[in-house]
């Protein structure tokens, strides 16, 4: 199965790690389309981000989205198709997370260890 790699621009460090780190994965690069962007999300298995745009497109889409949640809150619906996972931080949501006092702790301190097991029984079920 492909890895699509999306993001903005200030995330393409992030990318182009990922691609370095599996022979399966795709960076698009910008510009790319909003309706491009949502056929491939309907297209794919499940999308995993943060609280953005592409989550949004997600449940949009109907797709199983995970969306990794930071500093700031949003609107995902609670239904079956998506799974909040937050660190669970008293600070959280503080919805400034250009002023965060805690250099966005909410992510920084998140350990695959508190999401691998939530994600594998979300996409099992």
């Amino acid at each position: 199965m492909p890895i699509i790699v999306y993001g903005s621009e200030k995330e393409r460090s992030i990318a182009l790690e990922v691609k370095k780190h599996s022979k399966k994965a795709h960076v698009i690069d910008k510009p790319f389309g909003i309706k491009d962007f949502a056929a491939l999300v309907k297209l794919s298995s499940f999308i995993v981000g943060n609280n953005s745009f592409p989550a949004h497109v997600g449940v949009s889409q109907g797709t199983k989205t995970i969306v990794i949640c930071g500093p700031k809150s949003g609107w995902f619906p609670e239904i079956e198709n998506v799974l909040l996972i937050y660190k669970g931080l008293d600070c959280q949501p503080c919805n400034n997370p250009d002023k965060c006092p805690y250099d966005l702790a909410c992510y920084k301190t998140l350990k695959h260890s508190e999401i691998v097991d939530k994600v594998i029984k979300f996409l099992k079920g």
